[in-house]
């Protein structure tokens, strides 16, 4: 049976305030790694891609009761090169909390990271403990590192991989008779199988077990992306099995809104080498994002697919939901079609006319942006409408170049059954669209037992917003476990527009961040206000 929500005026009266600290310097090149937190204290990373120069991390402290309370401390070496920042990161482990960055030891050929504790004055001290070595390398490297926290807290996992550099001259062809041309792509003789480490701790920040490994066979490409450890200490990652060979998209850009992996990937303390499932949806569909979900003994998957039609044409199908044994085993596919109806599109009168001469409309690329298993066996999905517009312009010269703006639109919530039945849905009806910081579209998701909050960008009203406009909201809505809407009401943004990325519940507060050209914002709001 499906049940559509609603809302009534009553429950729109309670408002709500977040308590922003001030803003601080950032600019488009600054990337955020939430650290975690430390009782009250939240901790941060600004990882700052500057234009020019070798670029710079901040390590930020801030009190979640008093935001005015923020702290920061410059964390990177001065000889630290632009890309040498994506081995930075962080880690709270019970009361303590730990910066990680590259070690490198040109005598022995070895890199890895170094696990430093963070002083009161957010000094890293004492001495650091080298931990992920990777013997097998070349000392041109760059270092990439991943870290995650188990839902309960008890343990903490550090994966470090390696990605490949190339020089001037790995771009270079010969051609008889003419010379040398710059090439846009390097040669790919430089490849070679990458030694990957994992480090697991427990909550008193005591190594439980660690592992150097390889991945698949000497020809194969794996790029980790992403890093899950469970309730039990066990490893999930996942990744894709080429490699694009762009460092900066790979690990500090951030993926949110194309999460293509097709590999899946775990390891446990018995294992001296992960268990790889390569992820296959059917002949014939093709995947435009994925979301995981992470079960005591297997990996769920929500996939957004379109397929081949009778017209051999490319149109959307909907979701698939995979249910895969951590073993590679006992793998079970639910399918949940979906067309325009699903997100309560509206309709062009061109789109109307061709709906009564019998043809399928086109919905843009849906996305997942959040799959949870509920304690009955049954998932709670968010499926949104997002479209890529491409610009092309030619200048005077003729040079033509594409400038990609984001548009995402109404967005399904909705529980299905393990048949694929809808139980109740819920549509937010939305209109974001986005010039420039595409990570401040979308949502921010947090569920509970009892609930589900949903946190976005809007305007005025809950109108129309652009990451143009100089005023906006932040829309609030929190829906109960059977599908009723208990809030729903927007709160004036009094920083900077949050990015759903970046954002996390820690202690029951939610942690908003967010970046425009100049400013960084924080701010926190406590779930129990809403």
């Amino acid at each position: 049976m499906l049940i559509s929500s609603g809302i009534t005026s009553a429950q729109r009266k309670k408002k709500l305030d977040i308590d922003w600290a001030k803003p601080f310097k950032a600019n488009n090149y600054t990337y955020v790694r939430p650290v975690g937190a430390d009782g009250n204290d939240y901790y941060f990373c600004d990882l700052n891609f500057k234009v020019l120069g070798k670029g710079q991390v901040d390590l930020y402290k801030c009190d979640m009761k008093n935001p005015d309370d923020l702290e920061t401390n410059t964390i990177s070496d001065k000889s630290d090169g632009r890309f040498d920042l994506i081995s930075y990161g962080g880690v709270c482990m019970g009361n303590k909390t730990y910066i990680y960055n590259e070690y490198s030891d040109k005598a022995t050929k070895t890199l890895g990271i170094e696990l430093t504790e963070v002083d009161k004055n957010l000094g890293l001290s004492g001495k650091p403990r080298v931990i992920n070595k990777l013997t097998d390398v070349d000392m041109s490297d760059i270092i990439a590192s991943l870290s995650a926290s188990s839902p309960n807290g008890e343990y903490h996992a550090i994966l470090t991989t390696s990605k490949m550099t190339f020089g001037v001259s790995d771009y270079l062809r010969a051609y008889p008779g003419i010379g040398f041309i710059m090439s846009f792509f390097p040669r790919s003789k430089k490849y070679y199988r990458r030694q990957n480490a994992v480090t697991v701790f427990n909550n008193s920040g005591e190594v439980v077990w660690e592992k150097s490994f390889y991945l698949g066979a000497k020809k194969e490409l794996h790029d980790i992306r992403e890093i899950n450890v469970t309730d039990k200490g066990d490893v999930v990652f996942f990744g894709t099995s080429s490699d694009d060979r762009s460092i900066l998209s790979s690990f500090a850009y951030e993926q949110n809104y194309s999460k293509k992996y097709n590999q899946l990937y775990y390891m446990n303390s018995g294992l001296s080498e992960p268990v790889i499932t390569k992820l296959d949806w059917g002949e014939g569909f093709r995947l435009f994002s994925l979301y995981f979900t992470i079960g005591e003994h297997e990996v769920h998957c929500a996939a957004s697919v379109d397929h081949i039609n009778s017209k051999k044409k490319w149109e959307y199908y909907g979701v698939k939901i995979m249910k895969i044994g951590f073993d590679g085993n006992g793998i079970r596919t639910i399918d949940i079609p979906m067309d325009y109806s699903f997100f309560n599109t509206e309709l062009s009168k061109s789109d109307k006319r061709n709906l009564e001469k019998g043809k399928s409309l086109t919905i843009g690329t849906p996305i997942v942006r959040y799959l949870g298993l509920k304690s009955n066996g049954n998932y709670n999905l968010c499926v949104e409408e997002r479209t890529l517009i491409v610009k092309t312009r030619t200048s005077s010269s003729g040079t033509v170049t594409n400038n990609y703006d984001y548009h995402f639109e109404n967005a399904a919530l909705v529980e299905v059954d393990d048949n694929g039945e809808v139980v109740w849905k819920h549509v937010i009806e939305k209109d974001q669209y986005l010039y420039d910081k595409y990570l401040q579209g979308s949502m921010f998701i947090h569920h509970t037992d009892e609930a589900m909050y949903v946190f976005y960008n809007a305007g005025k009203s809950g109108g129309k917003y652009t990451d143009a406009d100089k005023i906006s909201n932040i829309q609030v809505l929190k829906i109960a476990d059977d599908g009723k809407v208990l809030f729903d009401d927007d709160i004036l943004n009094k920083s900077v527009p949050i990015m759903p990325e970046y954002c996390r519940v820690i202690n029951n507060m939610v942690c908003f961040s967010g970046i425009n050209k100049r400013d960084h914002g924080l701010g926190f709001l406590n779930l129990d206000d809403i």
